[in-house]
């Protein structure tokens, strides 16, 4: 059929016939996301040192830059409950005290959320369309705000735009803004412009690292420092998230021992988040399941136990059932108790009896025991503050032969060899008296260690105690053990791993916080920089130098064993909860930000193994007939077997002998004769 001469009537939503008409179509997105797409997608838009197609991230959690479409379910991952970590709420007639969603506007209390222009939401980059054509950015905005409000009730949500920073994940480094509000990472791409009443902080020059997670500090534990100052110390060094070792006192359970800290945690001004790890003493099964089930614990601390080998395996099957990390203090106190006896008779009484009371081969041998007994419960084992080098060898032999054995490296082993304690300045010999013994050659192993382990994390051991009373102590055994590290842990890592050469800035992340993230089921909220992501990051200044001193430091300690040593890195802020909590050598009384961390069971990164073992258990079995069908015993002196013995022939003499060849074509009548019975 000839249509050339057929007319149609105009279609009065073609966008062409509006052109026609002079009228002005309408968008499919909002105007200001127009520009904010068509500035990140302008080559000429970006700084000199950015290259888009070399610095985006990768992984990164949400939608990138330039993506258009994002399947839903990998929006939704994040969203997994195992992997979030929440903060205690508090009740609401708690004083008026903030809970752990700070600044989350309650979902009956925000009802203008909804009717929000595109003007007051945000010059987003990571909107995009989702199944019922609402953008994932709204989407996400209205998932926040079914939290409690963490500002006493007023729901005001604070923005803050960091610019120009280098961004340096574990696995990415590249340069973008942030856009962090109400606590939340809400876009990360190049020039972003600020919202209405956003608060920027400028990072050129500088490196936006995930803030740093230290998961040993003890400063309920005898310590001159409390946990308002613990956290000081910890935000001040860069670290927005601590894991503080709970110890029950005397006869205290370790239930009372976990609401006695919560109590403590109420009623001090925590200016970072508090996760707990509790100490067991004894192998107490149901209290260890309520801790799991009902009070955000999930690591145990197992020091000083002696538990015998068959109770330590049924230790090790529970936890690992619980779906928690069994964490083991390499040092077997019985045998020290004697080694220190001995020192004492040699007449040995200063901090330089220490290290000698506690051989590395009697710490490797402990590590050992506890490897094999976790290997034969596949249950995941970290083991704690380890400072020799014979311990390491010791995890590293383990790991060869399959236990899920992890390393915790102190951060006094990194810094300083233990040479010190044999100083004659007794006061400057006690101020090495850390919890662990420094040792000879230790540094550079544990540097190394830190470069190739998987999972490895370093750990400060954070408990200060009062110098003048360690020095005052009449010997070395009885002197308190302990010292400062939250603040300097960060620091001399990098002067002494990154800046020589032996790490990244990549590597230096993870073994400052991702891998303690995703070790203590944090991860992707925590220790990372991407959308979706707990907005809790540090400014790190690269180029800077300080001399580190225990005056001018956060803790109470009046001198430590980091004092004197010169860093080339300074933090400029410290960002917790999307709020500034430390600038510029200060820290911020208000807003606090912080508050207890409630962390689930079974991270993926040590439990998805795990579920495989026992799933394929490397176990061998042989199927075997019945006992009605077994041949008969010997009788008579004959061989059991006699009765079947010419089974196979036709005659007696016959040779049952192969000599090639089927017995139909053998010869019978070889050449020079007959044969005989033998052929």
């Amino acid at each position: 059929m000839d249509m050339t001469d057929i007319e149609l009537p105009p279609d009065p939503n073609c966008p062409a016939e509006k052109v026609l008409r002079g009228e002005k179509s309408t968008p499919d997105f909002d105007s200001d996301w127009q520009e904010a797409k068509e500035d990140v997608l302008d080559p000429q838009s970006y700084p000199k040192s950015f290259n888009p197609a070399e610095s985006l991230p990768g992984p990164d959690i949400g939608a990138g830059v330039d993506d258009e479409e994002e399947p839903e379910a990998e929006a939704q991952e994040m969203e997994e409950p195992q992997y979030e970590s929440k903060v205690d709420e508090k009740d609401d007639d708690d004083n008026g005290s903030s809970s752990s969603k700070k600044g989350h506007p309650s979902e009956d209390g925000d009802s203008t959320r909804n009717g929000e222009t595109p003007t007051d939401r945000r010059n987003s980059g990571a909107i995009e369309e989702t199944a019922d054509g609402e953008s994932s950015a709204q989407s996400a905005a209205e998932k926040k705000n079914s939290g409690d409000d963490g500002n006493g009730g007023g729901g005001e949500m604070s923005i803050l735009l960091v610019k120009n920073a280098q961004i340096v994940n574990d696995d990415a480094i590249f340069v973008a803004d942030i856009l962090i509000e109400d606590g939340i990472i809400q876009n990360v791409a190049p020039n972003l412009e600020a919202p209405e009443g956003a608060e920027v902080l400028d990072a050129a020059g500088k490196l936006a690292l995930p803030a740093g997670i230290d998961v040993y500090t003890q400063v309920t534990d005898s310590s001159v420092d409390d946990l308002s100052t613990g956290c000081k110390s910890a935000i001040a060094g860069g670290t927005g998230t601590i894991v503080e070792v709970v110890r029950p006192r005397g006869a205290e359970s370790v239930v009372s021992a976990v609401k006695r800290v919560k109590n403590q945690l109420e009623k001090s001004g925590i200016s970072c988040h508090v996760a707990l790890s509790v100490a067991i003493t004894d192998f107490c099964e149901q209290e260890m399941s309520e801790l799991v089930k009902n009070e955000g614990i999930n690591s145990f601390v197992l020091d000083g136990v002696s538990l015998t080998d068959d109770k330590l395996l049924e230790l090790f099957e529970h936890v690992k059932r619980l779906g928690a990390l069994i964490r083991v203090v390499p040092e077997n106190k019985s045998i020290v108790a004697m080694l220190e006896k001995k020192m004492l008779k040699l007449g040995v009484t200063g901090p330089e009896g220490f290290p000698q009371s506690r051989p590395e081969s009697l710490e490797a041998d402990r590590v050992s025991g506890v490897c094999v007994l976790g290997n034969l419960a596949s249950c995941p084992i970290s083991i704690v503050q380890v400072s020799s080098a014979d311990s390491l060898a010791a995890i590293e032999k383990a790991r060869a032969s399959g236990a899920l054995a992890h390393a915790e490296i102190a951060s006094a082993a990194v810094t300083a060899d233990g040479s010190a304690l044999f100083s004659q300045d007794l006061r400057f010999a006690s101020a090495h008296l850390t919890d662990v013994p420094l040792r000879r050659g230790a540094p550079d192993r544990m540097i190394g260690a830190l470069s190739t382990q998987p999972l490895v994390v370093c750990t400060s051991g954070h408990r200060p105690v009062n110098s003048a009373t360690r020095v005052a102590a009449k010997d070395f055994a009885i002197a308190q053990k302990g010292s400062t590290g939250a603040e300097e842990r960060m620091a001399v890592v990098w002067e002494r791993a990154v800046r020589s050469g032996r790490i990244d800035a990549m590597r230096f992340v993870a073994v400052t916080s991702t891998n303690a993230a995703k070790m203590f089921n944090m991860y992707p909220k925590k220790g990372r920089i991407a959308v979706g992501a707990d907005a809790d990051l540090v400014i790190w200044d690269a180029s800077g130098k300080r001399v580190l001193e225990s005056s001018r430091a956060q803790s109470s300690q009046e001198n430590s064993m980091y004092d004197g040593l010169t860093v080339h890195s300074v933090v400029t802020a410290t960002i917790v909860g999307g709020k500034i909590a430390y600038q510029n050598g200060e820290v911020r009384e208000a807003p606090v930000a912080g508050g207890f961390l409630r962390l689930s069971p079974n991270s993926p990164y040590l439990f998805s193994m795990v579920g495989q073992r026992d799933k394929f258990a490397n176990v061998e079995r042989v199927e075997r007939e019945a006992s009605s069908q077994q041949q008969k015993p010997q009788q008579n002196g004959h061989h059991k077997n006699s009765g079947d013995f010419d089974r196979n022939r036709t005659k007696v003499m016959e040779s049952s002998i192969d000599f090639g060849g089927s017995a139909a074509n053998r010869p019978r009548n070889p050449p020079g004769g007959r044969t005989t019975g033998f052929w």
